[in-house]
Formats: structure tokens, sequence, C-alpha cells
């Protein structure tokens, strides 16, 4: 599909062997140790040699820092009895800043760490220098049936940034996928609230693909799962598009997977829930990372996305109503306790409305509060 979509090749990798990379990379670093054997004083020598203070000529002032000073560092430059009111007012608009919290400009800044407070120790271990992590990017299913007038330029935006291990398969990235599509319910639960099923889309409807390199990585665990790539093989075979493998993604590792970095490929679920994923970093597993693999994948990076808050308390939304007739909003948001003490009366339902269950996912907000909350 490169010919196709060749604007895209302009910021991407050429296509490497994930595995068979690294296993150059490391050849070299052996050869490189067995022709340069250095004891410790000889490195600290080397070390002294190439430091960044050796750059510096005679007469050359000193280095102040980062050119992006804080306010309260910008301000004290300013000398208070100054006649230019440019500088007074320069001052004035630094010393607005002070009370509050001076973050610098950073690529990524807004993408929330996620923090995990007790990761599992046990079980088999990484062993760093030798497995790898792989970093997914993973963003938000693009809405290309919205129509605008005049048309706009939808951007994308991440979901989350996923690090899965070389020897993890690639349905273990899909089972990290956290999509509101997968923890949508779709029983209408006004009835009987407290008897709502917790099945999820997620547990119905489990068929799935990744495509990549002109393949489509099926999941095919369940005996029952559909595969959803083959009207899109059958509708390009019609258009003279491919020739598309197939194959299992339960079987398919990460680290033997021949891609391009930064080359956008699919994720579709729910039938037609599509999300852009980016190979877009690759390294080896070092000492201090979680060695446990049963931690991983991880999510590293989650991206905050807008979520509706209670209409009557503002708590966090875990009930829509649809069709009431007692609320002036046509999908009114409830937490639980205001959904129950609103529309049921010993147990019994007031009036008419449909009631479906939030989507919510505990696990990520969970991990995602713990970074706020430091």
């Amino acid at each position: 599909m490169e010919h196709i979509y060749q604007s895209y090749t302009a910021n991407a990798s050429s296509k490497l062997n994930i595995a068979e990379y690294f296993n150059q990379f490391e050849r070299a670093n052996k050869q490189l140790y067995t022709k340069i054997p250095m004891n410790k004083a000889q490195l600290t020598d080397l070390y002294d040699s190439v430091s960044i203070n050796k750059l510096d000529v005679d007469e050359e002032p000193a280095v102040t820092g980062h050119r992006r000073m804080s306010p309260k560092h910008e301000a004290k430059k300013i000398v208070n009895d100054t006649d230019l009111q440019t500088l007074k007012l320069l001052k004035e608009k630094y010393m607005e800043y002070l009370p509050k919290i001076f973050r610098p400009s950073l690529k990524y800044q807004s993408e929330l760490i996620v923090r995990y407070n007790e990761p599992i120790m046990s079980g088999p271990g990484a062993v760093p220098g030798k497995n790898m992590i792989i970093f997914i990017r993973v963003y938000n299913p693009f809405d290309y049936h919205k129509k605008e007038y005049p048309i706009r330029r939808q951007r994308i935006s991440l979901m989350h940034l996923i690090g899965v291990l070389d020897c993890q398969t690639l349905a273990d990235l899909r089972d990290k996928i956290h999509c509101i599509s997968d923890l949508s319910l779709s029983r209408e639960s006004s009835d009987n609230p407290q008897e709502y099923s917790e099945v999820s889309n997620r547990d119905l409807y489990k068929s799935s693909f990744f495509y990549i390199e002109n393949t489509f990585y099926n999941d095919t665990r369940d005996p029952t799962n559909h595969d959803n790539s083959l009207p899109i093989r059958e509708w390009a075979e019609k258009r003279n598009l491919g020739p598309f493998n197939i194959a299992k993604m339960e079987d398919t590792t990460l680290g033997s997977l021949v891609v391009k970095f930064g080359y956008p490929w699919v994720y579709q679920h729910q039938g037609n829930c599509e999300h852009l994923i980016v190979f877009s970093d690759a390294r080896f597993v070092a000492r201090d990372d979680d060695l446990a693999i049963a931690n991983y994948p991880r999510i590293y990076r989650a991206k905050p996305s807008k979520q509706p808050s209670c209409m009557i308390c503002e708590r966090i939304v875990q009930w829509v109503t649809f069709d009431s007739d007692r609320v002036p909003h046509d999908s009114f948001f409830f937490c639980d306790k205001c959904f129950l003490s609103f529309n049921y009366k010993d147990n019994k339902k007031i009036g008419n409305f449909k009631a479906y269950r939030w989507p919510y996912d505990p696990e990520l907000m969970k991990m995602i509060n713990n970074f706020k909350s430091e």
C-alpha cells in the first residue's frame, strides 16, 4: 500500500527486521568490547577528555543555563529603578506569573505519565541488553464520517503510548488497548439497574485485526471470532490492490515483525472502530526498567480526554439516560448515587426513560490519578 500512501513515508524509516537489527547491534557491541579493552582508569581518562567542559574557549562567557528561564529569574534581571516603561511593564508581567506553577515547554507535555503502584515482581524476567521494548503509539479513532462545511482537516489525537517486549505477541498488545467502544455496555438497564450485566462489548465481539506491512493479523483465539479482514481483501482484489497476507496475531511476536518506524498502520475492532498505530521507538531493556515480563505490555503515557460529569453533582459519570420525561436534556449523565436517588423510589422506576451504563475504565483512571496526586 506504500505506493498509494507515499506521503507518509517521508518521516518513516526503512523496513527493519526488529530482531535482526538488534542482533547486529549486539554483535557490533561485542566486537567493540574485544577490540578496545580498557580498565576503569582508562575509561575515566576517556570520559574526561570528551567532557563538554572541554568545548569552551578563552574569554567565553559562562553558561547561564537554559535560555528559557522561569518568570522569577527573568524578573530579577530587570532593575527596579529603570525609567523605561517597556521594562517596567515587562517586570510586572513576569511578577504576575510568580504565584503560578512554571512548566517548561515540552514536546509531550499534554500526555500524562502513567504510574504503577504495585508492579508484579514474580515470574520470568526480561534480560537487560537482550530483550527489547518496542514503543507503539495508539491513536483515537478517526471520525471519517463527520461532515463539516467548510471542510476542515481533522487532527488525530494520541490515546496511549504502550511499551511491549519483543517476546510478546500482537494479541498481548491488543488486550492492552483501552478503547471506549470495547468498554461500552449495549444493554438497556433501566428496569433493573442493580442487576446490570458486567459483560461489555469486548466480551461479546472479540474479532479484531492489525494491518501491518501488507499483512492482516487476525485474532483467532476464540473459535467464534470472524475474519474482519475478509471483506477488505475481497474489495481490494476487485480493484487490483494487494495481494495481502493473513496471519494470527496470537502467534506473531513483536520481535519477529518487519516494519517501518514512524509509518501509520491500522488496528480495527468492534467491526468498524479503527485506530492508527505507529511504531515510534525500540531499545534494549535496561537494568533500571521493570524486568518482570508479567508487567508488560504497559501503558507509559496517556492523553487525557474530556469526560462528562454528573449533571447534578459533577462526580464521575456512571450512567446515561435517554428519552427521559423528567430531565431537560436528552442524554443526561448521572453518577451512580444521583442516578438511583433521582430515578427510583423504593427500588421502583419513576417516569419513562432508557438507561445505559456509561463506559468507564477504572484501571486506567486509577493509574492516571496516581500521577496527578504526586
